[in-house]
């Protein structure tokens, strides 16, 4: 080839769109090595940076591209978006203003900017510049996936439905969207759903890690445990060095009664995420299956410091009761249902716990009084829980009324 730094340039572009990233990146680089003043290799030998992670040499190279080409909106965008893999989103969101600023027209420094808004939930914001971008550019399924997001976040799941649906409907293959739509079916309740668009985004993309670790979620919610250890051990398999895989693949193995497993994979969630509350609190519960009470009530305490999205300080008091219930420390065990109550005050769980505890220590008007308050909670419910506590607590207090004693 000519020592022609534009040919360089189109030839990598070539390669960069046919995955071949090392020469790409070869190319890109000989092409500004023959003229350091061309913006456009420095430009996309950005992107493709980012695209391999390497953040900083993307963010040197659009830089290059803006001080050759300063009224140029494409290098603003793209190191914008480096920023937002970095979590500088105030920079991120200041070079996707500059990119509209160059060209009002730009739709994709829209939905980029609405993506940094979102991620500091900044709805409001993300919203307006979702929409924006899908007034310039309607037929990209970019806007109503991240129009999605932004309603999933806030738990709108119904709306949130409507866009990923719509994102689905422009491009039948835009893998994210799947992805997004299978969550939230999962957060609907709606399994046999969340399962389907799960299965198809990994038929589009089989190496997609974080796919098997939602689907995982979704066979946990639906009690197939063998299914979701299958699930969450091939995320880790294909590489996703995070907890949630590891906690998922843990619960699965609890419930398949290998405990043992399941304390070393909780173990490895919490190395990974030491303020991951939950994972402490299910290891607890592991702890507690093989006996080890002490080890139960401190992880369950540890949970208690930390904050959690999922499991609520009630329940953490009652898994601490029932630990103490289990190792026969009833007056512990007592103490720890009353603060379940005072942080819950109606939590049947905590109510139970109370109830059974006074009837191992032998005061029945004490238990009698609890069962009276677990019948009146979950009278007339449709939950099946609330049904087996409500038939459990009429049972025990005919047995308790026919001996007082």
């Amino acid at each position: 080839m000519p020592d022609y730094a534009p040919s360089y340039f189109s030839r990598g572009a070539a390669y960069a769109a046919m995955g071949k990233s090392s020469l790409a990146l070869a190319d890109y680089s000989k092409a500004i090595a023959l003229d350091p003043n061309y913006p456009d290799p420095y430009n996309n030998r950005c992107v493709l940076y980012k695209s391999l992670g390497q953040y900083s040499k993307a963010k040197a190279d659009c830089s290059s591209a803006i001080r050759i080409k300063p009224d140029w909106e494409w290098p603003y965008n793209n190191r914008g978006n480096a920023y937002l893999d970095t979590g500088e989103y105030d920079l991120a969101v200041a070079d996707y203003t500059k990119a509209m600023q160059l060209s009002p027209r730009f739709a994709s420094a829209y939905l980029n900017r609405g993506t940094a808004y979102e991620d500091v939930n900044k709805y409001a914001e993300a919203i307006a510049d979702f929409e924006k971008g899908i007034q310039l550019a309607p037929t990209d399924p970019m806007g109503p996936n991240g129009l999605g997001t932004v309603y999933y976040a806030q738990r709108k799941y119904a709306e949130a439905l409507v866009q990923y649906s719509k994102a689905i409907d422009l491009d039948p293959n835009y893998t994210i969207a799947y992805v997004n739509r299978g969550s939230d079916y999962e957060r609907m309740g709606q399994y046999a759903l969340s399962l389907a668009d799960y299965t198809t985004a990994l038929g589009q993309q089989p190496n997609y890690s974080a796919i098997y670790r939602d689907r995982a979620l979704t066979y946990l919610d639906m009690n197939d445990f063998s299914n979701a250890f299958k699930d969450a051990d091939q995320a880790i398999q294909l590489g996703l060095t995070e907890a949630r895989p590891y906690f998922y693949r843990a619960i699965a193995e609890h419930h398949l009664n290998k405990n043992d497993a399941a304390i070393d994979d909780y173990t490895r969630s919490i190395k990974l995420d030491p303020n991951f509350s939950d994972a402490y609190n299910d290891r607890g519960l592991t702890y507690a299956a093989l006996g080890k009470y002490d080890l139960a009530v401190a992880d369950y305490q540890q949970a208690l410091r930390l904050p959690s999205p999922d499991t609520a300080p009630g329940e953490v008091y009652v898994n601490i009761g029932n630990a103490y219930s289990k190792a026969v420390d009833y007056d512990k065990a007592l103490t720890a249902y009353q603060q379940a109550l005072d942080a819950q005050p109606n939590d049947a769980e905590a109510y139970l716990g109370l109830a059974m505890t006074y009837t191992s220590k032998g005061d029945k008007a004490q238990a009698i009084a609890a069962y009276q308050k677990l019948l009146d909670l979950t009278a007339g419910s449709n939950n099946a829980r609330y049904a087996q506590l409500h038939a459990q607590s009429q049972q025990m207090l005919q047995q308790l009324s026919a001996n007082p004693k």
